[in-house]
């Protein structure tokens, strides 16, 4: 399908002309419902073409609820869909949102058109944090999950080897005196910092300095890794730990 007749597919789905899908976004007490063509959607996800298949009589509506997406972030995937581009104006939110969502619906041949609209927006700051967080969220072995890691090697490749050693130091001596999710959070970082550390640090002469670097990688990586399988904190201890926090050093202990 061509990118003009995409639009124009797009344009009665917004119009709700001729289309013959009904799929309801959000929660039941705020969703909101969204016009399409199944062939189109069919044709771009297998994962909604088997909601579709056998469940529908020809020429009839369909009706598909989706209670735990994002009506926005959906639209835009339903953009990404009909036309195979996203519009101009999405900010790094919205595109990674609907990375998440295209992988989700395992929606194939888009990882070049996110990674290089993410590539406009990322930098050594903490948009690139932004990035390393959706990896983890995607399974190894999605497309989406190899553009992501591109997009963070490109920036990586952009550093000296003095800057990515320092970023890697940033990564393990950051202060961590939070609860555990964030912990995990500041872990997980640190674990793909350090896993795409990997190559630059291998391109190294000196052999020797080369394989004392690569096992201190090693064990970093290995350390992080450990921490992100902690449990998370229970809310209830989170919150005693707070309501101390707030009550300041003099507070006596229960």
């Amino acid at each position: 399908m061509t990118a003009s007749l995409g639009r124009l597919l797009l344009d009665q789905a917004q119009r709700q002309e001729h289309t013959d899908l009904e799929i309801a976004v959000g929660p039941e007490d705020a969703s909101c419902t969204l016009a399409a063509h199944q062939s189109v959607l069919a044709a771009r996800s297998p994962v909604l073409a088997a909601m579709f298949r056998h469940k529908f009589q020809e020429g009839q509506t369909a009706k598909v609820r989706l209670v735990d997406v994002d009506v926005e972030t959906f639209k835009q995937y339903l953009h990404l869909l009909y036309t195979g581009d996203l519009e101009e104006d999405l900010n790094l939110d919205n595109i990674l949102e609907v990375l998440v969502i295209a992988d989700r619906f395992q929606s194939p041949g888009f990882g070049d058109v996110l990674a290089r609209r993410l590539r406009d927006l990322v930098t050594w700051d903490e948009t690139v944090g932004k990035v390393m967080m959706t990896y983890v969220r995607l399974p190894e072995d999605s497309e989406y999950s190899g553009s992501l890691v591109g997009v963070m090697g490109d920036q990586l490749t952009q550093l000296s080897f003095k800057d990515a050693l320092r970023q890697t130091q940033k990564a393990v001596l950051q202060p961590i005196d939070e609860d555990t999710s964030r912990l995990k959070a500041i872990a997980a970082r640190g674990l793909i910092f350090s896993m795409l550390a990997f190559p630059i640090m291998r391109d190294i002469a000196d052999e020797a300095v080369n394989k004392r670097i690569v096992c201190l990688l090693s064990l970093i990586t290995d350390t992080f890794g450990s921490l992100c399988e902690l449990p998370d904190e229970p809310r209830a201890a989170k919150r005693r730990r707070a309501e101390r926090a707030e009550a300041g050093p003099g507070a006596g202990a229960a």
